[in-house]
């Protein structure tokens, strides 16, 4: 007899006393129902964890409060969050956003077929689309992919420039959770560099239609931020492109001396020359970039590549 898998899903939170009931009504409303959410608290100072322990007590058999851990942000939080997951996929969870009702159904059939496709020993990775909402969940676009002028990617160079996978779309096998014992320190956020994993050493697939409601507010610790002439010049005056830019390329030097050995040489190299751009001339930037056409997705953004690096 089948018996549906159970699915771990894993919810980091910080002060989120305004968003988390509806966000964990919409897991507890999802129509598939083997699932287990795992949170922990990150030291919020708000009435979250009031919250928090009135849903664990009331859905005990389905919602496991663990210990809270000191301030450690996100990604940390995350990080220590996976060593508790133990079924066969995970999930991640933001704590503001709305998940669909056909969230977990859809992502694990996506997940299933890109498995008898692979087999259960590859790391696999799925992903979707998003919803772009206000605070007051009122539409601000359909598309999350559409919005930030980007594609959904798949493939490890894409991903060492630009991260299109949001985490809170995310399901992975445990072969791929099993590949992430740690998140480093200079990692960007969890799901950029698990994504950096699949995409090195699995597979990926996304989506393409929403899961889930992406409530931008103030407090967002990621958000969805559209690209144009105009942004990419004020970041690039204000010394936030350039921040970023070294951060992916610092990321890129982590995951050289980790993982650069077990990749074919010509990835291995194209990996190298990004993590030491930084460290180049102008004119050794430009030949590399286009050599390896080391460019993000979009003209824009492409263009504000080769121009500002």
């Amino acid at each position: 007899m089948f018996v549906d898998p159970t699915v771990d899903i894993i919810m980091a939170t910080y002060n989120g006393e305004m968003y988390i009931a509806q966000q964990l009504d919409s897991i507890i409303n999802q129509t598939y129902k083997n699932w287990r959410l795992l949170i922990r608290d990150d030291g919020s100072n708000d009435k979250t964890v009031d919250i928090l322990t009135k849903y664990a007590l009331r859905y005990s058999d389905t919602i496991v409060l663990l210990p809270p851990s000191q301030h450690l942000g996100p990604k940390d939080n995350f990080a220590g969050l996976l060593t508790y997951s133990k079924a066969s996929y995970t999930m991640f969870s933001d704590q503001d956003d709305v998940w669909l009702p056909t969230k977990v159904a859809d992502t694990l059939t996506a997940m299933i077929d890109l498995q008898k496709r692979n087999g259960t020993h590859v790391p696999l990775l799925v992903y979707s689309d998003l919803v772009v909402v206000d605070e007051n969940l009122m539409k601000i676009s359909s598309s999350f992919f559409r919005h930030v002028r980007t594609k959904p990617h798949d493939t490890l160079k894409p991903l060492l420039l630009h991260n299109s996978i949001a985490g809170c779309t995310m399901m992975i096998n445990r072969s791929l959770r099993e590949m992430v014992p740690t998140i480093p320190e200079r990692a960007i956020m969890h799901d950029w560099w698990i994504g950096l994993m699949a995409a090195g050493f699995g597979r990926i697939v996304c989506i393409p239609q929403p899961t889930l409601l992406y409530r931008q507010h103030t407090a967002n610790a990621a958000g969805a931020k559209p690209w144009s002439p105009r942004q990419i010049i004020t970041d690039h005056l204000s010394g936030s492109w350039r921040r970023v830019l070294n951060a992916t390329q610092f990321q890129a030097e982590i995951f050289c001396p980790l993982y650069g050995p077990k990749l074919d040489s010509s990835t291995r190299q194209m990996i190298y020359a990004y993590a030491n751009l930084h460290n180049q001339n102008w004119f050794v930037r430009k030949w590399i970039v286009l050599k390896y056409r080391l460019l993000r997705t979009g003209l824009v953004a492409a263009l504000g590549m080769l121009f500002f690096i």
